[in-house]
């Protein structure tokens, strides 16, 4: 419409074109590029979430509509809603554990070699324009999972003292193996169900702490 044109107002039912408008150029003001790319992921999370969005308006003593967060924000959670997953490029993460859980860690990783952790939490959130988008449960995996050594003797600390609760954990991942998040709400049937029947087993197995972790899960950037 900035390039100037034909607007016509078409009934919906009927098909009726009941005005035309011609448009001259540099009648409308040009969009900016970047913005209409916002709103065309602000739109993709409005239908996938079923909540209205309203991007703001910038006023005359406003030099930015928004900040570089809120847009960073609306297009990872973009990214999410498409595809299912992502990839969080955490330097380490930590969660408050009980000493059951604590002595199944130590255990783990006192053997001095990465280890591979899955966990899950019920759901994440975010704030879109001062709307709050529910993204659904969350897997996080990493593969090689390690703990320094500092952290792990922290740890053993807390547990020879018995201490019940409330024991912070600090895990990093190894170099090449980053945090990966899967949404099964947003992932495709058949990838979804085989991540469920991917966790489903491997709480059973020995040795692994799924159905602890997913209770503690608190990741820290």
């Amino acid at each position: 419409m900035a390039k100037g044109g034909t607007l016509e107002l078409i009934h919906v039912d009927t098909g009726f074109t009941f005005q035309t408008i011609k448009l001259t150029p540099g009648f409308v003001p040009a969009t900016e590029p970047d913005l209409i790319k916002l709103i065309e992921k602000v739109a993709l999370i409005q239908s996938k979430a079923c909540v209205p969005i309203i991007i703001p308006e910038a006023s005359e003593s406003e030099k930015e509509i928004f900040s570089a967060k809120d847009v960073d924000i609306a297009f990872e959670t973009a990214q999410k809603m498409e595809t299912g997953r992502a990839i969080l490029n955490v330097a380490h993460w930590q969660t408050a554990v009980d000493l059951a859980l604590a002595k199944k860690l130590v255990d783990l990783f006192d053997k001095g070699e990465p280890v591979s952790l899955s966990f899950s939490f019920e759901d994440e959130t975010v704030t879109i324009f001062g709307m709050e988008i529910h993204l659904g449960m969350v897997v996080l995996t990493c593969e090689r999972t390690t703990m320094a050594d500092e952290d792990l003797k922290a740890l053993k600390e807390a547990v020879a003292a018995n201490q019940e609760r409330s024991i912070l954990v600090r895990f990093t991942p190894s170099e090449g193996s980053p945090m990966l998040a899967h949404y099964p709400a947003w992932l495709p049937t058949d990838q979804r169900d085989f991540l469920v029947g991917q966790l489903d087993r491997a709480a059973t197995e020995a040795g692994r702490v799924i159905p602890e972790l997913s209770k503690y899960s608190d990741k820290e950037e």
